[in-house]
């Protein structure tokens, strides 16, 4: 979870059919060092970005993807 300079958290979802990635708000509910509770903003299935955030751009094509189990 990133967060804008007014807090609002987001993350970067990426478009299944085109592979491009576009900041997606989202409402949390607990947090830990570990772990975030996604309230809204996501459905299972959406692919989010984890790792190399800091230089995306919006529109970006994600070009590298590893599915990770989240339950």
């Amino acid at each position: 979870v990133l967060r804008e300079q007014d807090q609002t958290p987001f993350v970067w979802r990426v478009d299944p059919k085109g592979g491009r990635a576009n900041k997606s708000p989202i409402k949390i509910g607990l947090e830990s060092s570990n772990d975030t509770q996604i309230l809204e903003g996501l459905v299972p299935g959406d692919v989010v970005v984890l790792r190399g955030h800091e230089r995306l751009q919006p529109d970006a094509l994600i070009t590298q993807a590893r599915k990770i189990d989240t339950q």
